[in-house]
């Protein structure tokens, strides 16, 4: 039938013209379709390459970081030592035998003239052409340490009064509120402590090389003699027993039986290598740091070089530097460690002030040269640095490194020069 418009009859032309119009919009909407789909498409392509990215792009490293500081730093010196009573005699074996009755523990008292031993000697040592060399030259040792003690303490007491003389003056310039008196003060009446314990531990020590003269002196007279079956031992000193040994045990010529001290009056003895004795001196701050125990204050009281024996097994030939520190802390705190406890002493030998320092565990070798990884702007920056005084905790840098910058601690193998980092706390 022919095309209807309006109820009228329409020409073909005109027809055809309508027709191609609907066919014009049905492609628009066709290409419309399929633009939305391509940009839906590729929207959803942007989101699958941005999730990929988030999942597959590494995020910042956290990280543990300190700053450069600027201040004083405590050149120091680590050492293990063990406390050990200060005035303390020890009973040893004038020959070779068997400690037979011990009839003491550790911790019991004992008085003067006590009987704390018996020992059973071993009859063919009396024969023995060792043991008369071994106790002559201990009576020579003893000899040797008595002298010395009593030398040291003259020497010493004759400083007693240039140290009263420095008190006194300190005590004046607090008077007057002089700058640094108080310090100069506290120091003056440190020196005068030190010096009258020095005086106390000489006196101990020249009565201990005394009883080590007539212990020798008496196996020497007993060596003349018919072998005893048994042989007495009584205290020397008043005091609680600090050790003994096994009984029934064969002990050596010159074995510790018993020692006898004071548990309550301890120092701590540290033993390191022979330079120590040109880096460390009296008075120098301490800090203590026995087992399962908070920090303690000390003081260095005595510096001495130690010869090597022949016998040792020091093979440099240069023997050992012996330090004895006394407790700085009230004795309530440390008075309970008890005889021959593991301590760390940290010694401070030196003070240098307006240096920057930085923790030791940001160090990493580049090569030959010393670095640390800068934190700048979220990313970590290798520098170079140079190095001062260190111990095992903190370092002085001399330069590359300025005051306040962050730097990483510990820094792993993930850690490359321009890592995306953050910080963490």
């Amino acid at each position: 039938p022919p095309f209807q418009c309006g109820g009228q009859g329409v020409s073909d032309r005109t027809r055809k013209t309508l027709i191609a119009r609907q066919e014009t919009q049905v492609f628009m909407i066709k290409k419309k379709s399929k633009i939305k789909k391509r940009l839906l498409q590729a929207l959803a392509l942007s989101g699958l390459v941005g999730l990929l990215a988030w999942i597959f792009i590494p995020g910042p490293i956290p990280v543990k970081a300190d700053a450069v500081r600027l201040g004083s730093y405590n050149a120091t010196l680590d050492a293990q030592g063990m406390t050990q009573a200060r005035d303390r005699v020890v009973l040893w074996a004038p020959v070779s035998g068997t400690l037979r009755r011990m009839p003491l523990v550790v911790g019991d008292p004992v008085v003067v003239k006590q009987v704390v031993a018996r020992f059973a000697p071993d009859a063919a040592a009396f024969h023995d052409p060792q043991t008369a060399s071994y106790l002559h030259a201990r009576l020579a040792a003893a000899d040797a340490a008595r002298n010395r003690a009593l030398t040291d303490r003259e020497q010493t007491a004759a400083v007693v009064n240039q140290a009263r003389e420095n008190l006194r003056n300190a005590d004046s310039l607090v008077a007057t509120s002089s700058a640094g008196a108080a310090v100069q003060r506290e120091q003056a009446q440190v020196a005068m402590k030190l010096i009258f314990k020095e005086m106390e531990s000489m006196d101990a020590a020249a009565q201990s090389a005394a009883h080590d003269m007539a212990a020798a002196q008496a196996a020497l007279n007993q060596l003349k003699s018919e072998p005893p079956r048994e042989w007495v031992l009584h205290a020397p000193i008043s005091g609680r027993v600090l050790a003994v040994a096994a009984i029934g045990k064969a002990l050596g010529l010159g074995a510790t039986l018993i020692e006898i001290g004071n548990p309550a009056d301890l120092e701590v003895i540290v033993e390191t290598d022979a330079s120590a004795t040109t880096q460390v001196a009296a008075g120098q701050r301490v800090q203590l740091q026995p087992a399962r125990v908070d920090e303690l204050p000390g003081r260095v009281r005595r510096v001495e070089l130690i010869q090597s024996d022949p016998a040792s097994a020091d093979i440099s030939g240069q023997g050992k530097t012996r330090i004895a520190i006394e407790f700085a802390a009230p004795p309530e705190k440390w008075q309970t460690l008890g005889n021959n406890r593991p301590v760390h002493a940290r010694i401070t030998i030196a003070t240098v002030d307006n240096v920057l320092k930085v923790s030791a565990k940001a160090l990493l070798k580049d090569g030959q040269q010393d670095a640390v990884f800068v934190i700048a702007d979220g990313r970590a920056r290798k520098r170079t640095v140079t190095l001062g005084a260190h111990d095992i905790e903190t370092v002085v840098v001399e330069s590359g490194l300025k005051e306040s910058e962050q730097v990483i601690l510990s820094p792993g193998p993930t850690i490359k020069d321009g890592a995306r980092v953050q910080v963490i706390y």
